[in-house]
């Protein structure tokens, strides 16, 4: 995941680095920084909550735990999958180059 947030982030910064004249741009990148950084922070902790309660299985009205680590984990992580898709799917539709001609 890391790597893949790192293979992300470069062409993000490229991006708004186009859009912002450079009197703004180092207020753009710096919040561009800011929402990457505390993104990065942000699913740790969401995972440690998020491990426990994934796993509970409705079962004629009452719950049942799933014990296995294992499964909580790989559910855990197809969570942050679709979360991923969901946001990162939308950005690759709104984010494009102001000079999109040189890249034709």
């Amino acid at each position: 995941m890391g790597l893949a947030c790192g293979i992300i982030a470069g062409p993000a910064l490229v991006v708004v680095s186009h859009w912002f004249s450079t009197k703004r741009r180092g207020f753009a990148l710096g919040i561009t920084g800011f929402g990457a950084s505390s993104g990065s922070t942000m699913f740790p902790a969401a995972s440690q909550k998020l491990i426990p309660l994934i796993g509970s299985v409705l079962i004629g009205g009452g719950t049942v735990r799933v014990r296995s680590f294992n499964i909580r984990f790989k559910w855990t992580v197809r969570v942050f999958g679709f979360i991923l898709i969901a946001t990162l799917g939308m950005a690759n539709i709104v984010c494009f180059s102001k000079h999109l001609w040189i890249f034709l």
